[in-house]
């Protein structure tokens, strides 16, 4: 009886050890979590856009050897990537450009105004349409998440959203 108690003892001891060991594994981020953040980092520091282009290419190829993500690790890399994307995107003329029209309309104070910013967005649009460019998608996010406040804008003076 003092035996099988004994072995009992040890084997609870061995199986308690091993959770703590499984749970400490399973919090330690994986080492994409410091991988991408210091592609993000890197990608802060850009002052042009071949060092932009170089970055998201490294980010990419990241992406394609990265395997299994954990959910563990999901909220980290999403901040890491959201950082990323927001540095990158001070380098796009074309987030920067449209970010400034919002920031124009969102300040005018009677329709004429807005209604001249909008213009200006119609213009936007049509010179992107006419130039063939594809924004990375992390642009186009941002650049429809600044189109959210921009119609908010523009329906506060009583116009449409430009097509």
């Amino acid at each position: 009886m003092i035996r099988s108690l004994a072995l009992f003892a040890m084997l609870v001891v061995s199986a308690t050890s091993g959770c703590k060991k499984q749970e400490a594994e399973a919090a330690a981020p994986s080492p994409l979590v410091g991988q991408l953040a210091t592609l993000a980092e890197a990608g802060c520091a850009c002052k042009d856009a071949a060092c932009a282009t170089q970055v998201r290419a490294d980010v990419q190829k990241l992406g394609e050897g990265a395997g299994k993500i954990a959910d563990a690790d999901l909220p980290a890399l999403r901040a890491s990537q959201a950082k990323l994307d927001e540095c990158l995107a001070q380098l796009e003329p074309l987030v920067v450009d449209y970010r400034e029209l919002t920031a124009q309309v969102c300040a005018c104070k009677d329709k004429a105004c807005a209604k001249k910013v909008s213009a200006a967005f119609s213009k936007w649009a049509a010179d992107l349409k006419k130039s063939g460019k594809k924004l990375a998608p992390s642009d186009a996010q941002l650049i429809m998440a600044s189109g959210k406040q921009a119609a908010e804008c523009l329906n506060a003076h009583g116009l449409p959203v430009p097509q």
